[in-house]
């Protein structure tokens, strides 16, 4: 079980992100008169940010719910997931996306504000599952089976969500270079939650 505090903190996380979403899904028509909402959701789908931004939503509404964690693990994953989102775009694409309106809350909600909330969420629990040595190998199925999907449809439509992910662009050497990149990235941060956590106690959460 988590605390009164907790289940609150997990609520407003989780709530606020989906809310996100949805106010992202409206900004956008609004942005592109004529596109239907499943369109938009079709397009929005393109983007990491946005299934991990969903994906924050379920699982920290449902804990809420719930009463306990889902999965101390997959907390963990979510957390080393939403860190590369919220760094990634900050050091590689904020200057070149300028997003204006609510499409801008919405952009510091996802990039910034979850991000933040996400990771002193997961600082504040106090009951700590062990986390095994395969924890991190799994974690990363998640992000390595979204870039292959994006760049299989990037592949067959001519649109990709991220420049580097555009053999266009930066070529095919790029791509799987790129993709490597971020899954080391993934696997380096899912190590180092690891050992941070097992350091820090467990519980028995999970």
């Amino acid at each position: 079980m988590i605390a009164i505090g907790m289940r609150a903190f997990a609520a407003l996380i989780g709530i606020g992100a989906l809310a996100a979403l949805v106010v992202q899904i409206l900004g956008q028509m609004q942005a592109n008169p004529g596109t239907s909402a499943l369109e938009t959701i079709w397009v929005l789908l393109r983007y990491f940010t946005i299934w991990t931004n969903l994906s924050i939503g379920i699982f920290f509404t449902l804990s809420a719910v719930r009463g306990r964690l889902i999965s101390y693990s997959l907390l963990s994953a979510i957390v080393i997931w939403i860190l590369v989102v919220g760094v990634a775009y900050h050091v590689l694409l904020a200057r070149v996306h300028n997003p204006t309106g609510v499409l801008a809350l919405t952009n510091e909600i996802f990039h910034t504000i979850i991000p933040i909330a996400v990771l002193a969420f997961w600082a504040m629990v106090r009951e700590r599952a062990n986390l095994s040595i395969t924890d991190p190998l799994k974690w990363i199925f998640f992000p390595a089976a979204y870039g292959a999907c994006a760049i299989a449809r990037g592949g067959l439509d001519g649109v990709f969500p991220y420049y580097y992910m555009d053999p266009d662009i930066v070529g095919w050497g790029g791509v799987v270079a790129s993709q490597l990149q971020f899954l080391l990235v993934f696997l380096g941060l899912g190590f180092g939650i690891r050992w941070l956590s097992n350091r820090l106690g467990a519980g028995s959460v999970r």
